[in-house]
């Protein structure tokens, strides 16, 4: 079974805690035997100890293998977890949106040509 870790217990474990935590997607993980590993060094990890730092993580496009190192170093689960959609999400939504937008102002523009041919 695993753990559940109230936000209280996630932001008593920051960056100057002896044990460094991080939550991300609800997943909390130790990551005082990653932070010499981080690729992108430790002062990142290190900024984000302490809390839910979801937004951070999916704001810099990990790789799957970033997850699978993040699953490994997950000691319990953030108590009453809820994802939001992230900006990532939101982006390819808006994109989306965009695109439609433009079909429509084309095909409108398209209409009124050919209606004043005729």
């Amino acid at each position: 079974m695993v753990r559940e870790i109230t936000e209280k217990e996630l932001n008593e474990h920051g960056e100057t805690a002896d044990e460094k935590w991080i939550a991300i997607d609800g997943i909390v993980a130790n990551v005082n035997d990653y932070l010499d590993e981080h690729p992108g060094g430790d002062d990142i990890i290190l900024e984000n100890c302490g809390r839910d730092a979801t937004s951070a993580f999916e704001g810099v496009g990990h790789s799957e293998k970033a997850y699978e190192n993040l699953r490994k170093l997950q000691i319990g689960k953030l108590k009453g977890y809820v994802r939001k959609e992230s900006s990532v999400e939101g982006g390819s939504n808006a994109a989306l949106y965009v695109v439609g937008l433009l079909l429509l102002v084309g095909a409108g523009v398209y209409v009124k040509k050919t209606s004043f041919k005729n």
